[in-house]
This record gives structure tokens, sequence and C-alpha cells, in this order.
């Protein structure tokens, strides 16, 4: 088949289009850096509807005689994972580890490149070369558990960057007694390797000071895993982090806290809402030069021992509806930067008990907790008999449109700052156009407003329109 001259001349435009959005991109190493989608069923044959769905940072559990989550037994259940990840290109080695059995597909293949269903091998590392082209590739992980021992570990490896074969090992199980921890250090930063040291601790917080975990580790640039199966009451629950240098809080798979950066005696909050059993959590660290600390705490946001909250200011006849699509951050304090104290839903309504100077923040309650939120994202009514119990804010930054859009080809995650390690503040869904209103200096990143949120996502996997000059889109970060 021929094509005519000028469709040849377009396809090869595009050729180039997709090699220059994908040329900023670092080679991946091992399998870190994607956002797993998990859909676990409580049966072997991933059939019906899933019990739970939620978002994981790595495919490297151990349930040991527990269940993953709530509604799921702990036999006879299934876990299907799916997730994109950039490659350079090159051959790469997969492993899987798992009690009982998985099927790995890479790029939706007419038959799995692994398959422990028919061959089974119970807590046997098996691996499968796979040579890969320059680009996104998608991964899918099918899981089953039938009795016994629950774990599964994925990871990969470049062959020319790391002959040696890389295993997937299997985390620690959890330990007997519901507040034990499972510590893993490891001597670099990434957790790339097996780790040097496994031991039982009662709790993640510590301070080394200018020291080191333990002989064998390092004083600087080195990396702490802790992992506990604590079983839980229902409720809302505050995690409490202070550390130097960076930190990420996962509960049941989902990251509450994710400041993977270098830091100074940096404190940070989050809110989440447990059901009554088992959960999952894991606590990520790493140190990279000068003190090593972590203070580590999750506790029930309201303690009935404790006194009521004092009144702020006196109750009015106001209330505040969410009205955007995100979760909406209740601070401490009526500015960007103040700790945040909850994350509320879209269609909630809130008691509205004050204001600042300017009209630019709401102070609302939730569930007892007094805090504040931004204007722009609340809908609320008789506005007018609100008091005044706060000072005026300068307004919340918004880039000026530049009229450029851009519209992704897969979801994305929208996020605070132009790299990976920054926090992730919303997503915009596969071909949904959006408003690029800055970049990064290396074209790697825009920023873009979707109408509720102003964040950056990856230029990789969101093109620009055609015929964009891109020296029109100022340089914001």
């Amino acid at each position: 088949m021929s094509f005519p001259q000028s469709t040849r001349q377009l396809r090869v435009l595009l050729a180039i289009i997709v090699v220059a959005l994908f040329a900023g991109l670092q080679p991946t190493r091992a399998a870190g850096g994607v956002v797993w989608t998990g859909a676990y069923y409580n049966n072997e044959f991933l059939s019906g509807s899933p019990a739970f769905v939620r978002e994981e940072g790595a495919i490297s559990f151990n349930w040991g005689a527990g269940s993953p989550g709530p509604g799921v037994n702990v036999d006879n259940f299934s876990v299907r994972w799916a997730g994109d990840a950039y490659f350079d290109a090159g051959t790469y080695r997969f492993t899987v580890v798992a009690d009982d059995s998985v099927y790995l597909r890479v790029d939706y293949p007419s038959q799995p490149q692994i398959n422990t269903f028919s061959n089974r091998a119970v807590g046997q590392a098996v691996s499968v070369d796979l040579t890969l082209t320059a680009g996104v590739h998608h991964i899918q992980l099918d899981y089953q558990e039938l009795t016994g021992d629950a774990n599964v570990a994925l990871s990969w490896s470049n062959i020319a960057a790391n002959p040696p074969v890389v295993s997937a090992p299997i985390p620690q199980a959890p330990l007997a007694g519901s507040g034990a921890w499972t510590a893993q250090y490891y001597g670099n930063i990434d957790f790339y390797g097996s780790p040097l040291l496994t031991l039982a601790e009662s709790t993640p917080t510590h301070n080394w000071g200018t020291g080191s975990p333990a002989a064998n580790i390092p004083v600087d640039n080195f990396s702490a895993r802790w992992t506990s199966f604590p079983t839980l009451s229902g409720g809302t629950y505050r995690v409490t982090v202070r550390s130097d240098d960076g930190i990420r809080v996962y509960i049941d798979g989902i990251p509450s806290i994710n400041e993977w950066h270098a830091s100074s005696d940096a404190t940070y909050l989050a809110t989440v809402n447990l059901t009554p059993g088992q959960h999952f959590l894991q606590v990520d660290y790493y140190e990279s030069g000068g003190l090593a600390f972590l203070d580590f705490n999750i506790a029930p946001l309201v303690d009935v021992a404790a006194p009521p909250p004092p009144v702020v200011s006196a109750p009015s006849s106001s209330t505040g509806t969410v009205n955007t699509g995100e979760r909406l951050n209740v601070r401490s304090e009526p500015n960007a930067s103040a700790p945040i104290l909850a994350k509320i839903r879209r269609g909630r309504v809130y008691p509205v008990i004050g204001r600042n100077a300017d009209s630019s923040w709401w102070q609302i309650t939730v569930d007892g907790t007094v805090g504040w939120a931004y204007w722009r994202y609340l809908d609320v009514s008789n506005a007018q008999a609100v008091p005044v119990v706060g000072g005026a804010s300068a307004p919340v930054n918004q880039p000026s449109l530049t009229g450029i859009l851009a519209t992704p080809f897969t979801n994305v995650n929208i996020r605070s700052g132009p790299a990976t390690n920054t926090a992730i503040i919303g997503r915009v869904p596969q071909g949904t156009q959006i408003s690029v209103v800055g970049r990064n200096a290396a074209n790697t990143w825009w920023q873009i407003n979707d109408g509720r949120t102003t964040g950056w996502v990856s230029a990789a996997f969101v093109p620009l329109q055609a015929g964009t000059n891109i020296e029109s889109i100022p340089v914001t970060g």
C-alpha cells in the first residue's frame, strides 16, 4: 500500500513530535514511580465488581494470613493491578514472586509473558526478558490467592544498566501483635536492591542525629521502610510526621503524605477516614545529609477524653457547599501554605462560622475541627451574616491564560510542582482539554488550569494542540 506524499509527511511530523515530548524523561531503572490502580475482588477469578479499588505506589505486599482490605476474605481472593510506565529503549528483566499465582502482561499480548497459574511457582522468583521500545508501556499483573499466606511483589530492571538479576523481594510478613512494625533499611535513598538490615520495631519514630541506624548503614543517603498491619477502630484519623529529610506515608496502599524531598525539621499533617478492622500502613523515609530523624504518629482525630474545642466565634446561619471536583483542603490558617487539617468532598455542606477581612477564606467546622477553606471552592449561603474573624490574606496567584490547549492521551496526575516527587493535587481524565498557562525551562512539564486547579502535568502524556509555538508559553517553573 502506498500513501500520498502529504500523508507520509504528516506521519513523520507526528513521530518527531512524540519523540520530542518524551526526550526529557529519565530512563526507567527499576519498578518505581508508577501509580498502580489495584482492583481487589472477593473471589479468586477477578469476577463481578471489585470489593474496592485503590491507587498504590508499588506492587510489594505481604498480607500473611490476613486480608488485603475491607470486604475481602483472607483466602480465595484476587487482584488486578494496571499501570503505565515510561521506558528507555532496551531489554528489561521483569521478576515476580508470589503466593499463589500470577499473570504478567506487558502491552496487551495475546498470552501473558509470565504465567504461574499453569506452572505453579509459589515463593519462587519467576523472570522474563522483554525488549521494549522507548515510550510508555502498559503493565498488568493479575494475582490469585487461594489459601495460606498471601504475598506478591513485582520489579523490573534494565539488563544493560544492571546486569545482575534484580529480584522482587517479598516484604516482611506482619509481625505478631497489632502494634508491631517491620523495619527494612537500605544503603541508598530509593530502596534499590535488598535491605541491608531487617528488624522488628515498636515504632518508626527515631532520632539518629548525625549517626546511622546500624554499623552497616551509611550515615547519609540511606532509606528505611516500616510496614504494619494494625487493627483500628473506624473513624477519622490524624497522621502527623516530622522529619529530616524525605517522607511518604501510605495507608492501605494510598499515599496520605508524599513529601519525598530534602527538608530540615519539617512537619506534615494528613487526615484520613478509616473503616473498622485491619489496615496496611507503610512509612517510607530517606536521609540525604546532616541530621536524621523521624517522628511518626497516627491517632483518632477526636479524642473522647479531650476537652471540647473552643468556640472561635458566634455561630452563624450560613453554610458552605464544596463545589470542586477534587477534594478541598481545609487548612489551619487562611493561607495556602498552612497545614492541612482535613480534605472534604464535592457536594458536602458545612457550617460557616467566620471569614477573613477580604473574604478570600471561609472558616468552617468539619466534624468538630475548625479550619479554613479557600473561597473559590465553597458556595456560601447568607454570606453577609458571616462575621470577620481573621485578617486579610493575599489571594492565591492564578497565572494568566495563554489560549493554548492540551489534551492528555491517558489519565494524568496534576502535581504541585514540575517534578514527580511533588504532591498530587488533582487528576485530568484522558481526552479532557485543558488550558496551558506555563512551562518549565526544559519543556518537560506544563503548568495547567482545569477550571478549578492550577498545577503541573508531565508533557510526555499531555501533547499540545497542533501548531503551538512553545516559546509563546511563559516559563513559570
